[in-house]
């Protein structure tokens, strides 16, 4: 994001959300370390806040 703003100067002028240039997207990462119900409680609270 920096690198872009930086490149492109006149950009940061612009207002971007909601205009298509963000599109949805997903991340993925390993949970290393913290245990299987650990995971599956993160995931039910997430339904929730929806």
């Amino acid at each position: 994001m920096v690198h872009i703003f930086s490149t492109f100067k006149d950009l940061k002028k612009r207002r971007f959300w909601g205009s298509g240039m963000w599109s949805d997207g997903r991340w993925y990462t390993s949970v290393g370390h913290i245990s299987e119900d650990a995971v599956k409680r993160y995931i039910e609270t997430q339904k929730q806040r929806e």
